[in-house]
């Protein structure tokens, strides 16, 4: 009788655990969601410098540092908006930085 009990009350717990975590993830996904709406047009997201706003190439979805193949970064810093060929001329242009 007890080993009944205490197998039905794992067995509770178990799902509990498992509700949690699919409500969390699906928490994670709604917010995800909801900053893809609210900036659509961002497509690299922020570069480790959150300082930076939005980076966007239209015509490219994905890139990778140094990458010579893009056309044209576009980034947007409050109401200043700047455009270079790179991802280190874009960090130098927002920063003031010379590297």
């Amino acid at each position: 009788m007890g080993y009944s009990i205490r197998k039905n009350r794992l067995i509770s717990m178990l799902l509990i655990l498992c509700l949690l975590i699919a409500s969390f993830a699906g928490f994670n996904i709604n917010h995800v969601q909801a900053e893809q709406e609210e900036n659509p047009s961002v497509t690299l997201g922020v570069l480790g410098d959150k300082s930076l706003g939005i980076i966007k190439a239209p015509t490219v979805t994905e890139a990778t540092y140094g990458d010579t193949a893009l056309d044209v970064l576009e980034a947007t810093l409050g109401s200043q908006r700047v455009k270079t060929t790179t991802y280190e001329g874009l960090g130098k242009m927002l920063t003031g930085i010379d590297g």
